[in-house]
């Protein structure tokens, strides 16, 4: 399979969840079932998402990349998740890039974990 590079911008700024959602949802049901979706060099802010359908192929996300979690307060309220794949079957993510969920910024943030 092709890859298809996300035409997303690498600011470290920009939400590019929308468009990652999109190219997921475009891949996920091709005719010829399944692809590749591409994050090349840079730093791609992506605000929580949920990516989920039953796919007509094996789906692939190649990150060369960082994709990286916002840490403003706004885009988090109710979410207690960032990237969430769901119902995706034959899946693989892989590329050397990094998945940077901004950690240090989001612990005291989180109901899930006790702060000292």
């Amino acid at each position: 399979m092709k890859p298809q590079r996300v035409c997303a911008v690498a600011d470290g700024k920009f939400d590019n969840s929308e468009v990652l959602s999109e190219v997921w949802n475009q891949s996920c049901h091709q005719n010829t079932g399944g692809g590749v979706i591409l994050f090349p060099q840079g730093t791609f802010m992506v605000a929580p998402v949920i990516l989920q359908r039953h796919c007509k192929g094996p789906m692939e996300l190649q990150v060369q990349g960082t994709l990286q979690a916002p840490v403003d307060v706004q885009s988090s309220v109710g979410v207690d998740h960032w990237i969430t794949f769901r119902y995706v079957g034959h899946f693989v993510i892989h590329g050397g890039g990094l998945l940077d969920g901004q950690g240090a910024s989001a612990w005291g943030k989180s109901k899930a974990l006790p702060t000292e």
